[in-house]
């Protein structure tokens, strides 16, 4: 089973699968002020509008990141 590391904010979920990763900085070029490797956690989803992170995240290369919504109940 792949290691799934899982970060988020009130709206949505993000997963890191760390031995996916092709470390190629498109998700910390584009959008710094959620992904940041030099603090920790990595990954600050509250900081940012929830489209613009899935924006960013669909365009991750090696399929690390991905996400679902939450749901409500």
């Amino acid at each position: 089973m792949i290691e799934t590391k899982k970060y988020g904010n009130d709206e949505i979920t993000i997963n890191w699968k760390p031995s996916l990763c092709c470390r190629s900085k498109i998700c910390r070029n584009n959008l710094p002020e959620v992904f940041n490797s030099s603090e920790n956690p990595w990954i600050n989803a509250g900081t940012v509008d929830t489209k613009r992170i899935t924006d960013q995240i669909d365009k991750c290369p090696s399929k690390a990141l991905s996400y679902t919504y939450d749901t409500k109940i």
